[in-house]
Order: C-alpha cells, then sequence, then structure tokens
C-alpha cells in the first residue's frame, strides 16, 4: 500500500484544491456587481464553472502517474484516459464560449438580428463533433472510415429524425429571413398573438399578454400567416366598433374619437397621444350608423388595457356630449 500513498495524496490534493478554486473564487466572482456590467468577464467564469474542477484533477491524476510504480502499459493507459478527459473538458469548454459569445454579440443590438438559441445550438453542435473527431484522431483511431460510414448512415439518421431537422431549418430560415425576431409582437392566423420569447432548434415562444407561454413548432409557424407588429415600425392597431344613433353629430363624434384616443394614451403614461388614428363610417343599418376606431399604439403599450380604457372614455365623452345637447335643447325651449 505504501507505494500508492503519493499518488492518492496527489490526487486528492488536486480534488481538494479544484473545489476551493471553484467554491471560493469563481462563485465569489460570479456574484460581484463587475461581472454585471462586463459580460465577456462573466462569459469566461461560465466556460471554467465546474471545468475547473476537472483540469485541476486531471493535473493531480497526471503528477500521481509520474510518482507512481504501475507498469508501462496500465500508465498507457490510464495517459489515454486522461487524454479524453482533457480535449473533452476542452471541448465543452470552446462550445460554451461559442454559445456564449453569439449570445452576448445578439443582446448587443438593439433589434437582435438572429437567434442567439438557434444560431448558439448549431455552433455548439459544430464544436462538439470537431472535438470528438480531434478525440478519435489523437487516439490513433482512422476518422476517415468513420466519416464515410455516417455518410452512408446519414439517409437513415435524416429519415428518422425528419420532423427534428425540419424544425431546425424552419427555425433557420424564419432567423434568416428577418420576418421574425425574439422580441416582435405578432398574431398568427390560428388566433394566438404575443410577444416573441425565443426561437430555438426545435420551437418558438410566444408570451400573450396574460404571460401565458405559447409552444409552436417551427415547421407550424414558417407555414403560418401571421402578422408583425413591429415591421415596418413597433406598433400595433387598436379596433373598437362602434354604433351611433341617427341623429347624431357625426362631425362631433369623429372629433371625440380622436380626442378621446389620444386622452387614452395620454392616461397610461405615454407622453405623446397616438399616432395615427382613424375613424371610418362604415355602413347605415337600421337602427344606428355603424363605425370603427383605429388607432396606433406603442408596441410597449397594453392592446387589452388601451382598448378598455378607450371604451370606457368615449361611453363617458358621448354621455356627456348628450347631456349638453338636452340642456341647449331645454335652454332654447324657454
Amino acid at each position: 500500500m505504501l507505494p500508492l500513498a503519493w499518488p492518492a495524496i496527489w490526487i486528492l490534493l488536486s480534488a481538494f484544491l479544484g473545489v476551493l478554486i471553484h467554491k471560493w473564487v469563481i462563485s465569489r466572482l460570479s456574484q460581484s456587481a463587475f461581472l454585471q456590467r462586463h459580460a465577456w468577464f462573466a462569459l469566461g467564469l461560465e466556460i471554467v464553472r465546474g471545468i475547473v474542477i476537472f483540469w485541476v484533477l486531471i493535473l493531480g491524476v497526471h503528477i500521481a502517474l509520474d510518482t507512481s510504480a504501475l507498469d508501462r502499459t496500465a500508465i498507457r493507459l490510464l495517459d489515454d484516459l486522461l487524454l479524453v478527459l482533457v480535449l473533452g473538458s476542452i471541448t465543452m469548454a470552446l462550445s460554451r464560449f461559442a454559445g456564449g459569445a453569439i449570445r452576448i454579440y445578439g443582446s448587443g443590438f438593439g433589434q437582435r438580428i438572429f437567434s442567439a438559441s438557434v444560431v448558439g445550438g448549431v455552433m455548439q453542435t459544430i464544436v462538439v463533433v470537431f472535438g470528438i473527431l480531434i478525440t478519435l484522431q489523437s487516439l490513433g483511431i482512422a476518422i476517415t472510415p468513420l466519416l464515410t460510414a455516417l455518410g452512408v448512415g446519414g439517409l437513415a439518421v435524416a429519415l428518422a429524425l425528419q420532423d427534428t431537422l425540419a424544425n431546425l431549418f424552419a427555425g433557420i430560415q424564419l432567423v434568416a429571413s428577418h420576418q421574425l425576431q425574439p422580441g416582435n409582437y405578432v398574431r398568427l392566423d390560428s388566433g394566438y398573438e404575443g410577444f416573441v420569447e425565443d426561437i430555438n432548434w426545435r420551437n418558438a415562444t410566444l408570451r400573450e399578454l396574460d404571460n401565458n407561454m405559447v409552444v409552436v413548432p417551427n415547421t407550424k409557424l414558417s407555414q403560418a400567416i401571421f402578422v408583425n407588429y413591429r415591421l415596418p415600425e413597433p406598433s400595433f392597431a387598436v379596433n373598437v366598433p362602434l354604433a351611433i344613433t341617427y341623429g347624431s353629430d357625426l362631425a362631433l363624434v369623429e372629433r371625440t374619437a380622436i380626442e378621446t384616443a389620444n386622452e387614452t394614451l395620454r392616461s397610461m403614461g405615454r407622453r405623446e397621444g397616438a399616432k395615427r388614428v382613424d375613424v371610418r363610417f362604415r355602413e347605415l343599418s337600421e337602427s344606428s350608423v355603424q363605425l370603427n376606431v383605429a388607432f396606433l399604439v406603442p408596441i410597449s403599450v397594453n392592446q387589452v388595457e388601451a382598448r378598455s380604457q378607450f371604451i370606457k372614455r368615449i361611453y363617458e365623452a358621448f354621455g356627456r356630449n348628450a347631456a349638453d345637447e338636452k340642456a341647449h335643447l331645454a335652454g332654447s325651449t324657454k
């Protein structure tokens, strides 16, 4: 047992040192306010989180092998195992870097030009595949026959994963076309509407105004008819149908609707009023004049609340106009 004492001590010390670095250095640094302002430094800590323990432990095992009395065959096998662990940990670190760098790069734009989930996932997959091939090549395993076998078996895999691959390429097509980006407010032909939270390799997530999440497969979304309220400008129209009795002053109705739309947005904390108010008289029914009021509001405004506030205010405004008209008629008859 004595010849194995020093190797065991080296392994235990390296494991203790790795845990100590992870707990007392990386964990403390990750909670600092400095990292909240510097995304790249935060990414560096995220890359080595957990992996640093393996690196220190691998170093300890390597030193332990140099001080051990094992035969060369056993040492060669353990060296190969350490090589696999080193290359695997480096591949994991590079994969984290690829995904994190794309996420930081994408979030640096006011309107993101791509979905970090889709592009980052593809880049991480590419890094992992290259890491596996390099590891096999380092172990002396010829990768040319393996690539040939993968090429032949790729058809079978593609057939087995056709739904998954269809969603992946549909997501890439949606992002590359710039027709749909995270943060956009959209309405699908199926009736669902909300803010696009994310587009990953399989589906897109919509957050409705009541904070419910709607998950839509990328293939369904790419085939759907949808309205993007951020294009060509970040706004949407609030439509309110109204019915006015015969004998009403239509010019006054139109003016009241425009003023009410502007007051509604100002009451919701907006400095400016509605960008545009359209009042369109649609038809004459048996008992009323049908019209529609539509006003553009910024996408940051809750459209359900804006519609509710407008209806309440227009009802009060019409009530005041009717009362004023009755008072005018009463005064004229005296």
